[in-house]
């Protein structure tokens, strides 16, 4: 099955696109036929042979597309998905010194409108000081560091160049995202068998982030 896990990128432009980075190896001529078409229908975009109108296509007509042929190494997600586990499970008073840079980027706590939804959060992932914060933030460890400081530069190059060719798309030169911030969430679902079916979190999105689920 083709399984969104790894990461999720929400770019917002004049173009809206939720990007679902996933494990496959879609070297397979088979499995990718198959995947191009999606149990869902959702389109899927090869960063390697990247048609820009069909990803100007997904964004208005979908809003959505799955990317595939990304080159994040399998082994730099299953770090990633290990360290932000670890991360959530802190202690709350630890969680809460992941403070706002502008509203709601920070550590969002489970509340009375979305009980199941807790997220940590880093403003700039393409800012060495800005990770640093985050981890010095969270206590976070050197390991820990060092998976979250590749992770952050290789899905920022990721989002970047799916931005720059979503703007050529559109006709447009130029890099345009490179003073962007790229904000970073880590989300987790707090749900049980009994809260299966339930909303995660009720919101829109106005601006671009990564958001890696963790559970």
């Amino acid at each position: 099955q083709h399984l969104p896990l790894a990461c999720k990128l929400f770019l917002s432009s004049s173009c809206c696109a939720k990007i679902y980075i996933s494990r496959l190896d879609y070297r397979n001529e088979t499995r990718l036929s198959q995947a191009k078409m999606g149990e869902s229908g959702v389109p899927t975009i090869d960063l390697q042979e990247f048609p820009g109108q069909k990803l100007r296509r997904a964004c208005e007509e979908w809003g959505c597309f799955r990317l595939v042929n990304h080159n994040i190494s399998l082994t730099l997600m299953a770090d990633m998905k290990r360290v932000v586990r670890s991360l959530l499970d802190l202690p709350f008073d630890v969680k809460k010194r992941n403070l706002d840079v502008i509203a709601g980027s920070g550590y969002m706590r489970p509340s009375q409108a979305n009980p199941l939804y807790e997220a940590l959060g880093l403003y700039d992932m393409g800012s060495s000081q800005a990770v640093e914060t985050f981890c010095s933030q969270l206590d976070a460890s050197p390991y820990q560091r060092e998976v979250i400081e590749m992770y952050a530069k290789a899905i920022h190059g990721v989002a970047k160049d799916v931005a720059r060719k979503l703007a050529e798309s559109l006709g447009l030169s130029g890099d345009y995202f490179e003073s962007w911030a790229c904000q970073f969430r880590i989300n987790k679902y707090n749900f049980t068998p009994e809260t299966i079916g339930y909303s995660g979190v009720i919101h829109t999105y106005r601006f671009w982030f990564p958001d890696y689920p963790s559970r």
